[in-house]
């Protein structure tokens, strides 16, 4: 029987794009923990395949939660040859809740498999997913955070991964018209990216299913974001 209260978060750090989801990844922790969670991290060697696949069903999380380069087929992690998950691995997901953002194209193969197998549900982008940086006009990296950040700790809290998707849909909304709205210089550019890794992101399997944490969570509105420290690592 899975361990509900243990929770995985694969965070492999290897570039540009991944600095963006590994500290999404922190932030995500950081909630994780404050809800009663038990968090598991992997990142170098641990998310190699042959471990990360040995000590999955020895520890038997009940949440996986993966921040990576992704392809169709596999979860990349820090394996530069087998992966840290493959396609023909995705049994080993069975009756866990299993959400891999950000992340490229996994929800187009991977994460159909991974039902298929039994995972509770699968969120997961089916197209390539874009990183921000902070810029002179915008911190834009932060927002782009946040959206993952506010899609991962909503379904953490109980909710349901469908209500979960519309908050965050409903949150790169409210970014780009607030972009408009400021008149922002490079706002045209990552309201683009926005609206692209939005209409991306998917949910496989239960969108109704509840996981219900051990202590509940309030994620902060976007206001009360900017009113404070920058949460990103730079």
């Amino acid at each position: 029987m899975v361990n509900k209260q243990l929770m995985y978060i694969i965070a492999p750090w290897m570039d540009v794009a991944t600095s963006v989801s590994s500290s999404t990844a922190f932030l995500i922790k950081r909630a994780a923990e404050r809800m009663g969670y038990f968090v598991k991290e992997f990142y170098g060697i641990w998310d190699w395949n042959l471990i990360f696949t040995t000590l999955l069903p020895l520890h038997d999380p009940a949440i996986i939660v993966y921040t990576g380069h992704g392809f169709p087929d596999k979860w990349m992690g820090d394996d530069p040859i087998f992966g840290t998950l493959m396609e023909n691995q995705a049994y080993l997901l069975k009756d866990r809740a299993v959400i891999a953002v950000p992340s490229c194209y996994t929800a187009k193969s991977l994460g159909k498999v991974a039902v298929k197998e039994g995972a509770r549900f699968y969120v997961g982008s089916k197209d390539l997913v874009w990183v921000a940086w902070n810029e002179p006009d915008h911190e834009y990296r932060r927002d782009f955070e946040f959206t993952w950040f506010t899609l991962v700790s909503t379904i953490l809290d109980g909710k349901t991964p469908k209500v979960a998707l519309d908050a965050y849909k409903n949150l790169c909304n409210k970014l780009i018209e607030y972009y408009k709205k400021k008149d922002l210089l490079n706002g045209d550019y990552y309201s683009d990216l926005l609206a692209h890794n939005r209409d991306g992101m998917v949910v496989l399997g239960n969108e109704n299913d509840i996981l219900p944490p051990p202590i509940s969570f309030q994620t902060p509105a976007i206001e009360k974001v900017y009113d404070e420290v920058s949460p990103s690592r730079y």
